[in-house]
């Protein structure tokens, strides 16, 4: 079962028009279309882009700095879940 946290990290960052469709009973659903990036793909890429902009003297690979990119981005949407259910933030 997924965690709050990886559904909201699978959504994406913007959504397409809504439409309205009427069903054969009469109920009128709406749907949308989604495309692009999600949101941990764009809090992975902000984070990447913080770490590059203040390079680290330790001289990281691109490789650590984008493992490193992806943890920030889990630990945002972490952060997020929690405070969306009201439990504590460690």
């Amino acid at each position: 079962m997924k965690t709050l946290a990886q559904i909201n990290g699978m959504m994406p960052v913007t959504v397409g028009p809504y439409r309205t469709v009427e069903s054969e009973s009469g109920q009128i659903d709406y749907a949308y279309s989604a495309s692009g990036l999600t949101k941990r793909e764009l809090f992975a890429a902000m984070a990447m882009q913080g770490i590059l902009a203040n390079p680290d003297p330790t001289e990281r690979t691109f490789e650590e700095d984008a493992g490193c990119a992806v943890v920030c981005a889990d630990a945002l949407l972490d952060a997020l879940a929690k405070e969306a259910t009201g439990t504590e933030t460690p």
